[in-house]
């Protein structure tokens, strides 16, 4: 892989995080703790970008749908990993819940965080599954234009 594709990679993983943490920001912008997870939706965007984008319109020619359902997919993955990330950082820097309570270990966050991504896709999922598609629509429109 040439350095060109890699650096076009964080881009694209750049403009899916933007994507994301603008979500997570109107979603919970009026809640207490919502910069947080706003952060970390956004890390974890910018995480599942990375680790899917580049496979997903794979397989043959990059075609709309494809792009569009891989857009979707980040978006949706990094549920989970966004609320697994801030409980990772609140176990690291020893934070304690509201009753005093002590954070969850990562072990325990596993299932923690597909648990509140289940409410997450239930709540907010439609949104950010929409906003991925339409990122992953316009960065397959940029590429294709920057090839031909």
């Amino acid at each position: 892989m040439t350095s060109v594709m890699k650096q076009t990679q964080w881009i694209d993983a750049a403009v899916f995080g933007l994507a994301g943490a603008g979500c997570g920001a109107l979603i919970l912008g009026g809640s207490g703790w919502g910069w947080q997870l706003t952060l970390a939706y956004g890390a974890a965007c910018v995480l599942a970008a990375r680790l899917l984008w580049p496979w997903l319109p794979r397989g043959g020619r990059r075609t709309w749908p494809r792009a569009a359902l891989a857009g979707a997919a980040v978006e949706t993955v990094a549920h989970p990993l966004a609320f697994y990330l801030l409980i990772c950082v609140y176990y690291a820097a020893g934070v304690r819940g509201s009753l005093g309570d002590p954070t969850l270990n990562p072990l325990q966050g596993l299932v923690a965080a597909f648990a509140y991504a289940a409410w997450s896709w239930l709540i907010a999922g439609w949104v950010t599954a929409s906003v991925g598609a339409l990122v992953g629509l316009l960065l397959n429109a940029t590429r294709r234009r920057v090839a031909s």
